[in-house]
């Protein structure tokens, strides 16, 4: 991603990047008297971001306190990712850019897997003489708008660890500035010089002299040292490194995605962090039985920048988080929350009490408080929070992690079996399990002619064969509003999960399944069973996607997601 405010070389940079081996795509390219290299910004996503900040109340020159992305808004992000990648030649990067993404990234973010991004600013003054000449602003409007958008690049540095740069009109620092910037994406740095033109900075020191307000003067300054930061140098011409690795394919069941700890039901000193919480710096361990909370310190550090809460007992476990945890954790952090069926941040769940008001108090001024950098919890209830992402519960392993040697199934192929649908699974007492009942009746009724609704519960190894039979698993929340530890069963096996749209099923975006919006009867018909599985089966049977698909169901993929909303290492 190309990052950084209006008249502040974006075009420029976007241009460079592309002469460099970036694939933009089919951009606004046109020549005009303001841009004479074009805008190159794709135009859907220009009006899809402009949109987006109106919908929350704002605009390019109004940035809203706050973003929330809309059902319409993310389908038109992830059919943009979609294409983009498709189009994208083997073994070139794509990438955009679009100067309100600023004020919006942390939508880009939580989609995009792997990504890395270019921020680029230029001295206020410059901005606001351009702004003034464009849009008529005044001195002090344009400069509230260059403080809004940059405390946001700067915020996206420290955090990501972006490669920053000034836009100016001195070519040899701009030279060296874009081929940092080129070789940190792993693109040819000879590119850095072509695009660049020194006269075409209009307004270069204009008012630069003149007094800046405190707080743009504190950015502008905190801009210049991350760009010139401890350890900047001029890279050299080549070798270009080559891109990041991708997350392993898993090759054993140990290498899959777990939220759940066990052992339950013998105090929190007993449970083992596996997993997910295996991976962070402190973990929160949580149960019914004494002691209830404790504190897991895996890293020797006072400054933690993940840390995993388990809510195995939730009333305890948040007691202890935001009593006793919270107030030692110094800088931003990343937080986790799982491994129990009960839902966040709401509570939703009929089994659990819902949160009380001190309860609902804490995570309210959790999710304002800026250290919290994201929040990936597992069943989560509620959608458009900027800082909240759900976490699927992966695989579930009650009696430990397994054997590190347990290789993965191998399944059959996904085109000779029958266009059936299974409906398999547990049914328990009480309203919690109403929809499962629901399901299982329009299996025996409406969609008998293409189900199978065994007349029992089936074992692990019954289902399985069962798996092998059928190219759809219908995978009702129940025990929790996520579909696993039953999806990820149904895609090691080689089969499609049918899921509903909840705000978990966000999570499930990028595997082969299908999300309906309800559990109606015509949400399921044997003409979009079979465009379906048309649609996904080379998701199953082409070994470069199947890998892909195997590859989410990893841990490393998990922690990947994790790990890019990490700040770096505090400076010794």
């Amino acid at each position: 991603m190309v990052l950084g405010m209006h008249r502040s070389g974006t075009s420029m940079l976007a241009g460079t990047l592309a002469a460099g081996g970036v694939h933009l795509g089919r951009v606004l390219d046109a020549s005009f008297t303001l841009n004479p290299t074009g805008l190159r910004e794709p135009e859907v996503l220009v009006h899809m971001h402009e949109h987006l900040l109106e919908t929350n109340g704002g605009a390019w020159h109004r940035p809203p306190d706050r973003v929330v992305w809309g059902k319409l808004h993310t389908g038109v992000r992830d059919l943009f990712i979609e294409a983009r990648a498709a189009a994208a030649p083997p073994g070139r990067p794509w990438g955009f850019k679009e100067p309100r993404t600023l004020l919006v990234a942390e939508g880009w973010i939580e989609a995009l897997e792997d990504w890395r991004g270019v921020g680029i600013f230029r001295h206020p003054a410059e901005v606001a003489a351009s702004l003034a000449q464009r849009n008529g602003f005044d001195r002090d409007r344009a400069l509230g708008l260059w403080l809004a958008y940059n405390r946001r690049l700067l915020a996206l540095q420290r955090a990501h660890g972006l490669t920053l740069m000034e836009f100016g009109a001195d070519r040899e620092r701009m030279r060296a500035d874009l081929a940092a910037g080129l070789l940190a994406l792993g693109c040819d740095v000879a590119a850095a010089g072509q695009v660049h033109d020194a006269a075409i900075p209009r307004h270069a020191g204009v008012g630069t002299d003149a007094p800046l307000p405190d707080a743009v003067a504190e950015v502008l300054a905190a801009l210049r040292a991350a760009a010139r930061g401890p350890g900047r140098v001029t890279p050299p011409p080549r070798p270009v490194p080559p891109p990041a690795a991708s997350p392993p394919v898993p090759r054993t069941l140990a290498d899959l995605h777990s939220m759940r700890l066990f052992p339950r039901d013998l105090g929190a000193a007993a449970y083992i962090p596996s997993g997910i919480a295996a991976r962070c710096d402190w973990v929160v361990l949580s149960d019914v039985e004494p002691p209830q909370a404790t504190l897991v310190r895996l890293c020797d550090t006072d400054r933690p920048r993940h840390v995993f809460v388990s809510l195995r007992n939730p009333s305890a476990a948040l007691r202890f988080f935001f009593e006793r945890v919270l107030p030692e954790i110094p800088g931003p952090f990343v937080l986790i929350s799982g491994s129990q069926d009960v839902t966040v941040p709401v509570q939703t769940d009929r089994r659990w009490r819902p949160f009380d008001a001190r309860e609902r108090a804490w995570i309210e001024d959790l999710l304002a408080d800026p250290r919290l950098i994201r929040w990936f919890a597992e069943n989560l209830d509620t959608a458009g929070h900027p800082r909240m992402e759900p976490m699927p519960v992966g695989m579930i392993w009650p009696a430990g992690v397994p054997d590190p040697d347990a290789p993965l199934p191998v399944p059959a192929p996904l085109g000779p079996r029958p266009l059936r649908v299974l409906c398999a699974h547990r049914i328990r007492e009480g309203v919690q399990w109403q929809a499962r009942r629901d399901v299982s009746a329009l299996a025996a009724g409406s969609w008998a002619a293409f189900s199978t609704l065994p007349d029992r519960e089936l074992s692990e190894a019954e289902f399985a064969a069962q798996l092998a039979a059928h190219s759809f698993v219908l995978c009702v929340e129940g025990g929790g509003l996520d579909p696993s530890p039953k999806a990820w069963t149904v895609l090691l096996h080689g089969a499609i999960p049918i899921l509903r749209d909840t705000p978990v099923a966000a999570a499930y975006r990028g595997f082969p399944v299908v999300v309906v919006p309800e559990w109606s009867a015509d949400a399921l018909t044997p003409a979009r069973l079979g465009a379906w599985k048309a649609s996904l089966r080379p998701s199953f049977e082409d070994p470069v996607r199947r890998a892909r698909v195997l590859a989410r169901l990893g841990i490393a993929h998990w922690w990947k997601r994790v790990s890019v909303h990490v700040p770096p290492p505090p400076q010794m």
